[in-house]
């Protein structure tokens, strides 16, 4: 086997992967209890369950005792984070407004590169809070979209992916993250959107992310469709018309085809090709175009 495709067999493990194990330890906090995460640190406690009930009194009392909106819990998790899994946007917002800074990266686990922050957070979490906890980490928080955690590198964008995030992805991206940036392993943006989301990488090629754009090792989003052809592995080259990924797929083909890119697309797969494929815009341009009509005022 080619040291190109060991590689890409790789990533893929590891793209999969690095959110998960990243989160491993946040997916418990919709069940810890505030002693357990800020152990010793009663005003912490008090705080984070305050936000999260929105008790906007008892919050302004805590602050004005000396309470921390940036007291650090296990693994360096901040108390706003508490309000991620007990969301209360009243809450939230008050810790923001008194100095809860977005920004903090937390250490994560003890002997992992799996440092996340609340930006990483809030992105991951959108498909169940929504994205106006994103939003207030940018309006009220000067939340950076491009911080980079020692998470294999990954900026919040890589954390809204997923087909369901297609809202946050726009609040990322009207706030200014960067779709050209590399991960710790020299991965595109394209390329990483590619391994779950063609409907996502099609609005990035339009976007004018650089589809040539390969690693040191020679794998690019190319690679990655080759491979998805030829083992025939995923819905949207199954020849399931209604497959979520389908079209998107085949309009990622005929994009980059167009631009004379050459894909070796075995017969029993190129037989799924659509004779005609659909125009319309991709839910990335949709939600952006909302987020900009918000705020035209």
């Amino acid at each position: 086997m080619r040291l190109a495709t060991v590689l890409l067999s790789l990533v893929i493990l590891l793209s999969s992967g690095c959110v998960d194990a990243a989160l491993k330890g946040q997916n418990s906090l919709t069940d810890m209890s505030v002693s357990k995460l800020f152990p010793g640190d009663r005003q912490a406690q008090q705080l984070a369950l305050a936000a999260s009930e929105g008790d906007l009194e008892y919050i302004d009392k805590l602050l004005a005792q000396g309470a921390d909106p940036n007291a650090a819990g296990r693994s360096g998790i901040t108390v706003p984070c508490w309000v991620l899994y007990h969301p209360n946007k009243e809450g939230f917002r008050r810790l923001l407004e008194h100095g809860a800074d977005p920004n903090i990266i937390w250490e994560g686990r003890k002997g992992y590169s799996d440092e996340l922050s609340l930006i990483h957070v809030a992105a991951w979490q959108s498909p169940i809070i929504g994205t106006d906890y994103l939003e207030m980490i940018f309006e009220i928080g000067r939340g950076n979209p491009n911080l980079v955690v020692q998470n294999y590198r990954t900026q919040p964008l890589l954390w809204a992916t997923r087909p369901s995030q297609a809202d946050a992805f726009a609040v990322l991206y009207c706030y200014g993250a960067d779709i050209h940036f590399k991960d710790g392993g020299g991965y595109t943006f394209l390329y990483r959107a590619s391994l779950e989301n063609y409907e996502l990488a099609y609005f990035l090629l339009q976007d004018g992310a650089d589809y040539e754009e390969i690693t040191k090792h020679g794998i690019g989003i190319k690679n990655h469709i080759m491979s998805e052809a030829r083992e025939n592995r995923v819905e949207a080259v199954s020849g399931n018309k209604n497959a979520p990924q389908y079209y998107w797929f085949w309009r990622c083909v005929d994009f980059l085809e167009k631009r004379g890119m050459e894909f070796d697309i075995p017969a029993s797969v190129e037989k799924f090709r659509p004779a005609t494929l659909p125009t319309t815009p991709t839910d990335y341009e949709i939600e952006i175009e909302k987020w900009k009509k918000k705020h035209a005022n």
